[in-house]
């Protein structure tokens, strides 16, 4: 787990959407693209609704948009990939989380010691809360907090190339949606503002902490969007899903 990195992202420069980074001494260039239009607005409405606040995180719990598989490159396995569920969240840029990590950790702190489900309506809100203002938002990027440190963590310590899986039913258009998102991941360590973020955002609307092995989160993961293929089930003639 205390592996040295051997892939490490060196520029990200936005304005001509291409990312760099060091592979073994190897200097690759990628393209750096936005999260799709409808994979972006169900993580940003993910706890939309007019139903109680424990309807709607039940129905949040029950939607897999948010819960891709993570392939990350298998580093000593025969089968060369690991794939690994993680919970993905939207990020704010880092000048806002930066700005605003103490607020959002001091609204955090007043749900200790009560109950789960009658804070949840402030929990609700503080997610809104955070993603109301689009211009905050980091298009070019989602959001992991790593908790066991095994092997996506070992894997992406040496090849930060990985796909996420995501796949969901879209009520609106009554389609079933899917993308493959391929990503490069920047490794983001305690203490971090974007760590911060994470860890806030991962424990948002859990109800008690996983049996880490730790206590803390190992890492978080900053996944810069590189490639987006659409894997969604278009309908056909005389069928349904």
């Amino acid at each position: 787990m205390n592996s040295p990195e051997r892939g490490i992202i060196k520029f990200i420069d936005r304005d001509s959407r291409r990312i760099e980074f060091d592979y073994g001494g190897f200097q690759l260039n990628y393209p750096l693209n936005a999260i799709p239009e409808s994979l972006y607005n169900a993580l940003a409405t993910l706890v939309d609704g007019s139903e109680e606040p424990m309807q709607i995180y039940g129905q949040m719990v029950r939607n897999s948009v948010y819960k891709p598989a993570v392939i990350s490159n298998e580093q000593i396995k025969p089968f060369g990939v690991n794939a690994a569920t993680k919970i993905v969240r939207l990020t704010l840029t880092d000048d806002e989380i930066e700005k605003r990590i103490n607020e959002i950790e001091g609204v955090m702190l007043t749900f200790q010691g009560r109950p789960f489900e009658d804070t949840m309506s402030q929990r609700i809100e503080l997610y809104k809360e955070l993603l109301i203002d689009d211009n905050k938002i980091d298009r070019m990027r989602l959001g992991v907090a790593e908790m066991f440190g095994l092997r996506t963590y070992n894997n992406l310590l040496h090849d930060p190339r990985c796909s996420l899986a995501f796949s969901w039913y879209d009520s609106d258009s009554g389609q079933s949606l899917g993308f493959q998102i391929n990503c490069l991941v920047e490794i983001v360590h305690q203490g971090d503002p974007f760590y911060r973020y994470m860890r806030v955002m991962r424990s948002l609307f859990s109800r008690r902490f996983l049996d880490l092995e730790h206590e803390e989160y190992i890492c978080a993961y900053k996944m810069f969007i590189s490639e987006v293929i659409d894997k969604s089930l278009a309908s056909s003639t005389g069928f349904s899903h």
